[in-house]
């Protein structure tokens, strides 16, 4: 009694799905405005999020945490390491709550790397540091700057300063 219960719910299922797709799937080939409304809010939701895609040419023998900081604002401290070759992600924190974060991700020949940020009512701003572009993000209390070199792309992120976090990209090395 209970295979044949489950079997009638899986074929109900199926049946529900195969419904849907095909309802949906006319609406956006038969409705104007259905399809348009669709493509509305995919572009909407594309339009708050800004993608970054990276890739590169040739092999690196570089690996993530091949990487130095020479400086950190006042009272931040390490508080965790973790990753691996590809990707490392160190976290820093104040006494009073503040955080940082670097995330260093090595790109190789046969690998990209995106990173999506949210851009939707932040400030951007474009500029250069150590010879590399950088973008730099800022909404409310969150800052976000990032920049490549080489096959490596970072991202700083913390809810510091954004002064404090360009005096720490400045000193990476």
């Amino acid at each position: 009694w209970a295979k044949a219960a489950l079997r009638c719910a899986r074929q109900a299922a199926v049946i529900l799905l195969v419904c849907g797709t095909l309802t949906f799937s006319g609406l956006m080939v038969t409705s104007q405005a259905f399809r348009a409304q669709v493509l509305e809010v995919l572009v909407q939701v594309y339009e708050e999020i800004t993608n970054f895609r990276f890739s590169a040419e040739g092999e690196t023998d570089r690996r993530a945490g091949d990487v130095a900081l020479t400086y950190l604002p006042e009272g931040m401290e390490e508080i965790r390491r973790s990753g691996n070759h590809i990707n490392l992600h160190i976290f820093f924190e104040d006494a009073t709550g503040n955080t940082m974060r670097l995330t260093h991700t090595v790109i190789g020949d046969k690998t990209s790397h995106v990173s999506m940020l949210d851009t939707e009512d932040a400030e951007v701003e474009q500029f250069y540091i150590q010879g590399e572009q950088t973008t730099a993000i800022s909404k409310g209390l969150d800052h976000t700057i990032l920049w490549t070199s080489g096959n490596s792309v970072y991202l700083l992120t913390g809810t510091i300063s954004m002064d404090e976090l360009k005096q720490a990209v400045e000193a990476i090395q």
